[in-house]
């Protein structure tokens, strides 16, 4: 069989029907899904039947094993993809009813003409409601033949006629926006009144600032964008009560019942210090962890030694996103396996600038992810993921060496005690923070689901109960999150003849050097990964595409440009080493040319001089090599001990 267009590859979500592309490119049919049994059925070209478990298929589309492809294309030759977007009552009206044309046309399109169809519709509808024309049903049909999500056939109301954000300026949105969320925030004695007295009058000042006139709004306006903002207790004032009703009622979000449709994500330093290869403390590492809300299941962990940052974030997800099949377990050397990585629907963040910051929202954008941030000094809207930090630090981090076994502020040699007993490399502490979740925290019994499914449950068991009622999509692939992460960060870079720099690091190819060639001051368009510095992409505007620039090392491995730096940091050295590798470098070439001066019927001078050249070679080797070390530090005497004079003899 031919390998398969890769412009058919599709990053949607798989359902019956939908083609597979293996990495070796065949295409597989996905015959049924069964969510009881847990089972994925693909058949191929011939007839062949390949039957996965659910784990075992996610872990193949996670790993680029399996790749999910279409081969249809919409109007624009584009691929078609199923994106679902949120319809009001009257669009969900208007698709029911196109669907009711569309089932009559199912049934007697085999058998009859349209002018037949169309009669047979306008008998069965035409009492209940006005039939549109032959001509607008034979448009529902195309659009229902071509398209994949199963509200293609539903109107776009939302974008008829002239939009409400056409009537008011973007800043006086904003400005409403700000003082509704501020009154609301930080005080519970307000009337609406009050909101549009400070609305207006922050109004003015923005007017005197721009330098024209923004207007003014009125307590309707105000009423009607509350309304929007589903804030419905908002009559007079809003009492403390009423606030925890409303919180109470939010609470309700956090029970959800579909896996992986809402995840927590947050990060938090842990009490422990670690200690690098040759046993020097670094100190105390930060913690990224993900649980999914429905089966309290630890989606992804990662730790880093690193200050919180976006990269950070990153590579949670990257390890979310990663396979976690036999090799994965063996390891970490655990017992039980680590759940299969699933597409996430709904995550919810830290108000952490790490979590705002423009890679995190661009990347989760291109995977289709629902970003939800959490107030500021808010925790309880995101109590899971904080228990879990909890229960990790209790039942595991204060059982390790070098740990702070004690808060107290009374103890005044805690962290001495925690310096002297840590032992962990960062590796380690990883390995033992996923071997106790697996092995312990995904197989202990959990109070909240017991009380949810009504019977002993843990996270496992609820996994696989849900994982029965409803389907759980495969992760994004790893090409997928390579090319999210690569639009996170776009820069211009010159080109240069050793080639292109960024951070410290050379990217060279045939492209780049032909660039310089024709001109040696250019600046291109440069898309960089920021967890991948093995490669960078540039673009071409000849061939409109991007073209792939590896590193001037090749044995240079595929990560992030933080761990580069930190390893550089660590590996380099000061003017004085480097001095002194130069100087025993020159010494030696030295006695090379020497030697090859020397020849055994040669006249003697020349041999003595060369003989002469190469002790004073050796002696300067020697010498540096025996130079003090400038970076340990001298002791110096003691200044309460006197130098005591010599024994004079007595006459």
């Amino acid at each position: 069989m031919d390998a398969l267009d890769k412009k058919l590859i599709n990053p949607g979500r798989y359902k019956v029907g939908a083609l597979v592309a293996s990495d070796d490119g065949r295409t597989f049919l996905i015959h049924s899904i069964n969510t009881k049994v847990g089972q994925v059925v693909l058949t191929g070209q011939y007839g062949d039947s390949h039957v996965y478990r659910d784990h075992e298929f996610r872990n193949k589309v996670a790993a680029g094993e399996l790749k999910l492809a279409i081969v249809t294309k919409d109007r624009h030759d584009n691929d078609a993809r199923f994106e679902p977007r949120d319809l009001s009552p009257s669009e969900m009206k208007a698709r029911d009813e196109r669907q009711e044309y569309i089932d009559v046309v199912l049934k007697n399109t085999a058998t009859c003409t349209w002018e037949v169809i169309y009669s047979k519709i306008k008998k069965q509808f035409s009492e209940q409601r006005k039939v549109p024309s032959q001509r607008t049903i034979e448009r529902y049909w195309n659009i229902y033949k071509e398209g994949l999500s199963p509200n293609c056939l539903a109107p776009h109301y939302s974008q008829r006629g002239v939009h409400r954000t056409l009537a008011m300026d973007p800043v006086v949105e904003e400005i409403i926006l700000n003082t509704i969320e501020d009154k609301y925030c930080n005080s519970s004695r307000f009337s609406l009144q009050d909101i549009v007295y400070d609305i207006n009058q922050k109004c003015d000042a923005k007017s005197e600032e721009l330098d024209y006139d923004l207007g003014g709004v009125s307590r309707r306006s105000v009423s009607r964008f509350i309304s929007r903002l589903n804030i419905h207790k908002i009559k007079g004032r809003l009492s403390r009560n009423t606030f925890r009703l409303i919180v109470r009622n939010a609470l309700s979000y956090h029970n959800v019942l579909e896996p992986y449709a809402r995840v927590e994500v947050d990060s938090t330093p842990l009490d422990i210090f670690v200690v690098d290869d040759h046993g020097n403390v670094l100190g105390c590492p930060t913690l990224y962890a993900m649980i999914d809300t429905a089966t309290m299941t630890i989606v992804a962990v990662h730790l880093t030694i690193h200050a919180p940052s976006q990269v950070g974030v990153l590579q949670t997800l990257q390890f979310a996103f990663s396979p976690k099949g036999e090799l994965f377990r063996q390891q970490h050397s655990c017992v039980n396996e680590w759940p299969a990585p699933a597409d996430i629907r709904t995550l919810v963040m830290d108000n952490g600038a790490d979590f705002h910051g423009p890679m995190v929202v661009k990347a989760s954008q291109h995977l289709s992810m629902m970003l939800e941030y959490c107030q500021a000094g808010a925790p309880y809207q995101k109590p899971f993921i904080e228990r879990f930090f909890g229960t990790l630090t209790t039942m595991l981090i204060m059982k390790l060496p070098g740990a702070k076994t004690s808060q107290d502020k009374r103890e005044l040699h805690s962290l001495e005690m925690a310096n002297k007993s840590a032992s962990l490399t960062l590796d380690q502490l990883n390995t033992f923070i996923i071997r106790w979740i697996a092995d312990t925290y995904h197989v202990k019994k959990n109070n909240r689901l017991t009380e949810k499914f009504d019977g002993e449950c843990t996270p496992l068991k609820a996994l696989e109960i849900l994982s029965q009622k409803y389907v759980v999509f495969p992760a994004p692939s790893p090409e997928e999150l390579s090319d999210a992460c690569r639009r996170t960060l776009d820069v211009q870079l010159k080109v240069t003849r050793e080639g292109i720099n960024y951070q410290g690091h050379q990217y060279q190819g045939e492209y780049v050097s032909a660039l310089y060639k024709t001109n040696s001051k250019v600046t291109v368009a440069a898309c960089v990964n920021p967890l991948d510095c093995s490669s960078i992409h540039v673009y071409d505007g000849l061939t409109k595409k991007w073209v792939v620039v590896p590193h001037k090392n090749p044995n240079m491995p595929a990560i992030s440009f933080e761990q580069a730096k930190d390893i550089r940091k660590r590996r380099s050295k000061s003017d004085l080493d480097m001095s002194r590798e130069s100087e025993v470098l020159n010494q030696m070439q030295i006695i090379v040319d020497a030697h090859s001066k020397k020849k055994p019927k040669g006249p003697l001078g020349v041999n003595r001089k060369a003989e002469r050249e190469i002790l004073n070679a050796q002696a300067s080797i020697l010498a540096t090599t025996q130079q003090a070390d400038t970076t340990v530090p001298t002791v110096s005497p003691v200044p309460t001990q006197s130098a005591t004079q010599p024994h004079r003899r007595k006459k």
